[in-house]
């Protein structure tokens, strides 16, 4: 089964989490770069923040 199949919403899910910027709040405001990392369901979604907004560059399992 793909991922989308097992998992229907799951970009947009991840979209409207990154979207509420989950980074710690001392965080905020720094320069872009630095990665993340924020358990969803059953990944590991590592992510970074860019000039563009947020960048996914890893969807691990758990």
């Amino acid at each position: 089964m793909t991922l989308e199949k097992r998992y229907p919403q799951l970009t947009l899910f991840i979209r409207e989490v990154l979207a509420q910027d989950p980074r710690p709040a001392y965080r905020k405001g720094e320069e872009t770069g630095k990665t993340y990392a924020v358990w969803l369901h059953d990944f590991n979604v590592r992510w970074r923040v860019t000039d563009a907004g947020f960048e996914v560059f890893a969807l691990e399992p758990r």
